[in-house]
């Protein structure tokens, strides 16, 4: 049976967020970026559910979810729709609303997908020439330097092996592998922290490492070896693919 707490009540979302207007610069402009209500409560819920704070099957009660986000059930309703569209919840009209639950064969489906495209960004950034190389770098940099301390904060080290097979994704420039990616986005995240969060530290400490085996590859247009050492990575990340944290539950709703 899982356990069930309340989700801590918020102050409130409609506060200053990081992506809200910058300082004007020396032109007197500033860089905007807006993000609603219902963009912040789709953050929200997702971070929760990746890091398994929501567990899968979990029930998404809306009016809990608004109350303890401070926002309407509308924004919670448009954040739904979002998740729907990522795969990472499902929603039985006029019944309830749940966190997907992603089995064995989901998961090898999804890594094979994955592969797929990373392969193919790769073997397309090598032969146009395209590769952004201190980029890849600087992303290697960070993941590696976050394994080090005493402490790893799973959801940064996840955010940044992320970046940088996307990264890799991105400068291929082929749009209809990037719209799948995009697609992916979310269950891959979800995948990858549950393996972040399971493996243990010198096996950790290995899967940010061999980041770097990938980029001395590509550096030297290396294709074969880059598209080798990538598979052997995304499958050393998912050794875990089963979403068994020992984490909460949304209160209110049973899961059966």
């Amino acid at each position: 049976m899982q356990k069930r707490v309340t989700i801590p009540k918020k102050s409130g979302l409609a506060g200053t967020s990081k992506n809200a207007a910058q300082p004007a610069n020396n032109l007197g402009l500033s860089e905007v970026e807006f993000k609603s209500l219902g963009d912040r409560a789709s953050d929200h819920i997702r971070d929760m559910i990746i890091q398994g704070k929501i567990p899968a099957g979990s029930r998404l009660p809306e009016e809990t979810l608004a109350s303890s986000l401070c926002v309407s059930r509308a924004c919670v309703r448009e954040a739904f729709m979002r998740l729907e569209a990522e795969g990472l919840i499902r929603r039985v009209r006029n019944r309830y609303t749940e966190v997907v639950t992603l089995a064995d064969h989901d998961a090898e489906e999804i890594r094979t997908l994955r592969i797929a495209i990373e392969c193919l960004a790769v073997e397309t950034c090598i032969a146009n020439g395209t590769l952004p190389l201190d980029e890849i770098k600087r992303r290697v940099d960070i993941i590696v330097s976050l394994n080090k301390v005493a402490e790893p904060d799973t959801k940064a080290i996840m955010e940044a092996d992320f970046d940088f097979h996307e990264c890799i994704v991105n400068a291929s420039g082929n749009q209809r592998a990037i719209q799948f990616w995009n697609c992916l986005k979310s269950q891959m995240k979800m995948l990858l922290y549950a393996a972040l969060e399971n493996i243990n530290t010198p096996l950790k400490f290995q899967s940010a490492e061999s980041h770097r085996a990938i980029v001395n590859a590509l550096e030297v247009g290396n294709c074969q070896e880059a598209v080798a050492l990538i598979k052997t990575h995304i499958v050393l990340t998912s050794l875990t693919s089963a979403l068994n944290h020992n984490t909460i539950a949304v209160s209110g709703e049973k899961s059966n």
